[in-house]
């Protein structure tokens, strides 16, 4: 076995036994600069928006002290602006797209060198700090993708080093892929709600949380059914985080559908879907309100 092909045997198996990996300065630090730039262009564009006069720091002021004028919700929200810029900046694609990222995506989607993953989704995550506003509990993506595409789920930091107590960070349940997909449900919290795994049914799983500490150029990626959450940032710098979701359209029974349509299989899915107090919660996620039935397209 020569040092390729036993390299790429190690990262299958640590990705089936742990449900995750992690690469070190997988990514030229020219292409992660690039994507700083852009981003701190952005800032600097909204901090001139609202008047604001800030030396040094622009990529953490900037951001918190935007993030202190969206709560006045009668204030323009630059930093949800910023959030869907970033979306769609060359300069993500540049890294999302990366030589060295498709080859590790490939050999953990057992896709061929001919053949490319679909990025379902590709967006940075903004996290100032105290702010728990969108802190995500815990799940498994396979709640948040295309259905039956055994996709693979990518995220790295950018700007600033992550970890527990300075940036907040993810956390792994090391090893539940293998555990399978397990039930959601419909979660309400204070500022949103999102689908995800009671804390009691996570307090049955004996698995260690893994805390993952990354730098700029540093990837983690994990299994679909790997159990995750987030935790809120409780330092003093913003948590920006690349996220991407590359699904396998060579997967057998893989099926195409809208975003929206995404969104709504896997919330009727959820165990507490038929509840009246969920029903127009699930409903919002439709053109016309209206529910479909999905049982034709979905094994």
């Amino acid at each position: 076995m020569n040092n390729h092909t036993h390299h790429k045997q190690n990262l299958i198996d640590e990705f089936q036994n742990n449900g995750f990996v992690i690469l070190r300065n997988l990514v030229d630090n020219k292409k992660i600069k690039k994507l700083e730039d852009s981003i701190k262009a952005q800032i600097l564009f909204h901090m001139n928006k609202h008047e604001l006069n800030i030396e040094g720091d622009i990529f953490n002021q900037g951001i918190i002290q935007l993030n202190k004028i969206r709560k006045d919700k009668t204030k323009f929200d630059s930093v949800q602006v910023i959030y869907n810029l970033i979306r769609k900046l060359p300069e993500l694609y540049n890294i999302l797209g990366d030589s060295n990222v498709m080859d590790i995506v490939r050999i953990l989607s057992r896709l061929k060198e001919n053949q490319s993953p679909y990025i379902w989704e590709s967006f940075c995550r903004i996290d100032p700090p105290k702010d728990s506003s969108f802190d995500l509990k815990w799940h498994q993506e396979s709640f948040f993708t295309l259905p039956n595409s055994n996709s693979v789920q990518l995220w790295s930091p950018i700007i600033n080093n992550v970890s527990i107590n300075n940036t907040g960070t993810i956390t792994l349940l090391k090893g539940s892929s293998k555990l399978g997909e397990l039930k959601h449900y419909i979660i309400k919290l204070k500022n949103y709600i999102h689908e995800g795994i009671p804390d009691e049914e996570i307090d049955k799983i004996n698995l260690e949380e893994i805390n993952v500490e990354l730098k700029p150029g540093d990837f983690l990626f994990f299994d679909e059914h790997a159990i995750h959450k987030t935790f809120h940032n409780q330092g003093d710098k913003v948590r920006f985080t690349m996220v991407a979701n590359y699904s396998n359209p060579y997967s057998e029974n893989f099926k195409f559908m809208s975003e929206q349509e995404v969104l709504m299989y896997h919330k009727l899915r959820t165990g507490n879907a038929k509840d009246k107090e969920n029903e127009s919660y699930i409903q919002s996620f439709t053109s016309k309100g209206g529910i479909k039935d999905f049982s034709n397209l979905i094994n």
